[in-house]
């Protein structure tokens, strides 16, 4: 199957360079607008050039490729053994994704009252200082950062087990 996506890809390419050729050539000959016949014209040059990149990639990256296909079937397997990461990716994402709504929220609320000169709607909130500012903006780094490396231990906590009781 990927070989036959990494044969389709410059394939679709010179394909699509041909059929703007041909538009070109078809605009050239109506002559409504010169423009037209150019951008086509370019585009069709475009798309040849990078399927011509895009295969000189994959022949010089042959090896590479298939290496990677065969680690990529190693992640396959330990995931069609293992559906429960699949699950925790997605927990951690939902919490991930309530919290950066929920900071952002707080962060506005801030914001917003740092350059306010009505503070009526924000409360007891007298003007954030620029600190309390830069520290949200650390908590959420760090806090994205923990998310993110929870799930790695996890997931490489499976990856080992796996491997070594296979």
């Amino acid at each position: 199957m990927i070989a036959v996506t990494l044969v389709a890809i410059p394939v679709i390419l010179i394909t699509l360079s041909a059929t703007a050729l041909g538009q070109a050539v078809r605009y050239q000959s109506t002559a409504h607008d010169p423009w037209t016949f150019q951008y086509l014209l370019a585009l069709s040059g475009v798309l040849l050039t990078c399927a011509a990149l895009v295969s000189g990639f994959m022949i010089s990256k042959r090896h590479q490729i298939s290496q990677t296909m065969e680690i990529t079937q190693l992640a396959s397997d330990i995931l069609k053994a293992n559906p429960a990461i699949f699950s925790l990716s997605l927990g951690i994402l939902c919490v991930h994704i309530t919290f950066t709504i929920f900071w952002l929220w707080i962060f506005v609320t801030l914001f917003h009252a740092s350059f306010s000169t009505d503070l009526s709607w924000a409360g007891s909130l007298s003007g954030p200082s620029p600190w309390m500012i830069t520290y949200f903006i650390l908590m959420y780094f760090w806090t994205s950062a923990i998310l993110q490396n929870i799930e790695k231990v996890t997931i490489s906590g499976v990856v080992g087990d796996w491997y070594f009781n296979q």
